[in-house]
């Protein structure tokens, strides 16, 4: 083994280690960000704080668990130290996510199914009318032939 070679090894190696380190960060933060969506749906449904904080802890383990709320808008922050050969750097990584609560999504619901109901009824009443001016002009017309008989 030469000497040029010995002295590589060891600074690819630890390129090697900071890019599966970067990558494992990445995953992480992932990871959290689905957690803390997660955590902001099951609030915005209306569930206890302690239910979404216990799944958020199932799915990434031990990290700090902050809610925001304004409003009908849920927010989660879900913030955990780094993993892999960047713990040591003592980096912290966080993930978000929010919801919009239940009230606030069943007020855009009604609104859109009234609407289409009333769209339904429009084109209801549409075609009544069409049909009975139809059936106005058909009966025009017979009086008209009758009339010039």
């Amino acid at each position: 083994m030469t000497a040029e070679f010995a002295a590589v090894v060891p600074a690819v190696l630890l390129v090697l280690a900071f890019g599966m380190g970067a990558v494992q960060v990445v995953v992480q933060q992932a990871r959290l960000t689905d957690a803390a969506a997660d955590g902001a749906r099951s609030l915005a449904r209306g569930d206890a704080e302690g239910t979404a904080d216990g799944h958020i802890r199932y799915l990434v383990g031990s990290a700090a668990v902050s809610v925001d709320r304004r409003d009908d808008l849920v927010c989660v922050t879900v913030r955990q130290g780094a993993v892999g050969p960047i713990a040591f750097s003592g980096v912290s990584i966080s993930g978000s996510g929010c919801s919009l609560g239940d009230s606030g999504a069943g007020d855009a619901q009604g609104t859109a199914a009234e609407q289409t109901a009333a769209d339904a009824q429009g084109a209801a009443d549409a075609r009544a009318s069409a049909h009975a001016q139809s059936a106005t002009n058909a009966q025009s017309a017979a009086d008209t032939e009758g009339a010039s008989r």
